[in-house]
């Protein structure tokens, strides 16, 4: 293999919020509180891997050819998932490791352990902590401010990543993130397109127009001109440079689930956060990551990439 895969790996679905929009349909978990590990090593939640599962995936990896964003649910709610993630980051070194989390349960122990252990850390934040937002729980928007701050007093790299929906495109609340990102210290903000998937999935009708996101995306770039926060457009935004609907599919990035499901693209996944069919590549740590990456399946979606403006997975959104 020449270039990392980027892989995108979400080792739980348990997490203390119920968005309404959860890509990979997460399991609530009640009162804010960590879980405590099994200690015969069998999955909190059953379907999901085992610690020692885990391990299996990672160690079937040479050290240069991935690259793991460790996601969820929420990586934190289980101590397990720490020892994994330091476990990955003393095989692929620090920058080839990094977090997405909603937030929760970053005590001073975790953050101490987490320290000099990963690329960056990076936190959704879709709207401002003063503003009710339908898609996110009560709380959610003030607990990933505080969150933000503690990350970048600590000493981590910090991003944010806002999904543009109808309800936060708007000058006044995007200028507020902005200023509210500059304030706080955040390094990086990804704008990421709202993908009907999940617990949303083929409810395109809330999908924005491009013309929408254009426009957006025009009115962010003159925002921030001269902002001391890098802005990343997901590639797939309308207007940004990178534009571009070739498919990364396996080529350049896969997603694994909890339950060691590899899929060909982390955001083809249905209502039960299950990946699609055509999707589907293997499954870990029985199949050994290098076959599934050689398999018939995946050398379709390799071919994809030559194809420009064929994004598959959006030709289905499309269906109502």
């Amino acid at each position: 293999m020449n270039d990392r895969i980027s892989v995108v790996w979400n080792i739980t679905r348990l997490c203390p919020f119920a968005c309404s929009f959860c890509c990979v349909s997460a399991v609530h978990v009640k009162n804010f509180q960590q879980i405590s590990p099994n200690n015969d090593d069998t999955p909190v939640l059953a379907g999901e891997l085992s610690f020692r599962c885990q391990v299996d995936i990672v160690d079937q990896m040479d050290a240069d050819d991935f690259r793991i964003d460790f996601s969820g649910g929420d990586v934190l709610i289980n101590p397990r998932n720490i020892d994994l993630v330091l476990y990955t980051s003393a095989k692929f070194g620090s920058d080839n490791v990094s977090l997405s989390i909603p937030g929760t349960f970053l005590t001073n122990w975790v953050l101490d352990r987490l320290l000099g252990k990963v690329s960056d850390i990076e936190i959704t934040l879709d709207n401002l902590p003063s503003v009710k937002d339908d898609s996110r729980p009560l709380g959610y928007p003030k607990i990933a401010t505080e969150s933000l701050k503690r990350l970048v007093e600590h000493g981590f790299r910090v991003g944010v990543q806002t999904v543009l929906k109808q309800e936060n495109m708007n000058a006044n609340t995007l200028e507020g993130l902005h200023h509210l990102l500059v304030n706080i210290g955040v390094q990086k903000w990804s704008l990421l397109k709202f993908f009907p998937v999940g617990r949303y999935f083929q409810r395109s009708h809330y999908v924005p127009s491009d013309k929408t996101y254009q426009e957006t995306v025009e009115f962010i770039q003159g925002l921030t001109v001269n902002s001391p926060v890098k802005v990343h457009f997901q590639y797939l935004m309308p207007q940004c440079e990178k534009h571009d609907f070739r498919c990364r599919a396996v080529s350049r990035s896969i997603g694994i689930l909890p339950s060691g499901k590899v899929n060909a693209c982390f955001w083809a996944l249905n209502r039960r956060g299950e990946p699609l069919s055509d999707f589907l590549l293997g499954k870990l740590p029985e199949e050994n990551i290098y076959d599934v990456l050689k398999s018939e399946k995946a050398e379709h979606w390799r071919c994809q990439q030559r194809i420009v403006n064929n994004c598959e997975l959006f030709e289905r959104m499309e269906v109502k």
